[in-house]
């Protein structure tokens, strides 16, 4: 690529109304190009946290990872109920669907700060066309992975608390296949995709999913580092937790999950993950807290002109 087209492809789409355009992809396809959506090499052009130092997601290298004792004293806790008051609704968002979760589920403990909280906001599944994680381990990509959104409750909302390194808090579960039984929770999570149409962009979830049974019971072993959105704006504001322990699901259900993804118009141009980004040193910790985590403050990015829109429309 020469100079002329490196600035032809950055230059930054304005709309008649004088806002940002935000068109971009996953595919680094010739045909996404000539459509003008930017490829993930590219996003830094309209988004500058996806040139920064903490991006995602990664390859966790477990041999590099800092193992530090266990503090009993702040386990990591996902509390989620599983009496179905929540309300769940299935909303179809860039490149892929998510559950909208409006409710009391939290996560505390492990890596995150002492007696602070942070809310369940919302899940979804990240799954590469022939089936592949958005994380690796150990260079293993596993056939698909989780990625369930909690928010710190003091920032009030997802939206504000993505101003702030602490801010966001994902919780990574992997995926294995197997041939029986059914996985119940993500049968009824195909159930919700399918109640959206083509002009329909959220609908209840009539059926709803037993959250708890989509993670592993024991969520004591875990790596965690500090991380980026894996989506435009990549903002830098997320502490990942990737569980050691993994769930399955049948082989014909991730075919499906392929195969909504694409009649529906989420991920024709390949899949939803992002490529993996360069460690730049960070720590990779393993088990509940990590020294080496806090030696370093980092600044947020603020994206004023965003705020209009959910942070959920850009994940």
């Amino acid at each position: 690529m020469d100079a002329a087209e490196g600035l032809v492809r950055c230059i930054n789409p304005i709309t008649e109304t004088g806002e940002l355009e935000m068109k971009w992809s996953y595919n680094s396809s010739i045909g996404n190009r000539a459509n003008g959506f930017k490829e993930p090499n590219d996003w830094g052009c309209i988004y500058p946290p996806a040139k920064g130092t903490r991006q995602s997601p990664i390859n966790v290298d477990t041999s590099m990872a800092s193992r530090p004792a266990a503090l009993k004293d702040n386990p990591l806790k996902i509390n989620v109920s599983r009496n179905h008051t929540d309300v769940q609704r299935i909303m179809r968002i860039p490149h892929n669907f998510a559950v909208k979760v409006e409710g009391n589920g939290t996560l505390e403990g492990g890596p995150l700060k002492k007696n602070e909280i942070y809310r369940l906001d919302h899940f979804m599944f990240k799954i590469e066309e022939n089936g592949g994680s958005e994380h690796t381990i150990n260079n293993k990509s596993y056939p698909a992975e989780l990625q369930m959104y909690f928010y710190n409750t003091k920032y009030n909302t997802i939206d504000r608390a993505s101003d702030f390194e602490d801010g966001v808090a994902c919780v990574i579960i992997m995926y294995e296949l197997n041939h029986f039984p059914q996985n119940d929770a993500i049968y009824k999570m195909l159930q919700a995709y399918y109640s959206l149409n083509n002009s329909t962009s959220n609908a209840l979830v009539s059926r709803p999913i037993d959250i708890p049974s989509l993670y592993p019971a024991d969520t004591t072993t875990y790596y965690t580092y500090r991380g980026s959105l894996t989506a435009p704006p990549c903002t830098e504001c997320v502490t990942y937790i990737i569980l050691k322990d993994r769930k399955t699901m049948q082989a014909t259900q991730l075919d499906k999950l392929l195969q909504v993804h694409r009649e529906r118009g989420c991920c024709r141009d390949g899949g939803n993950c992002r490529p993996l980004q360069a460690t730049n040193g960070r720590c990779i910790c393993y088990g509940s807290k990590c020294a080496c985590a806090s030696k370093k403050s980092y600044p947020p990015y603020r994206f004023t002109f965003l705020k209009r829109n959910s942070l959920l429309t850009f994940i």
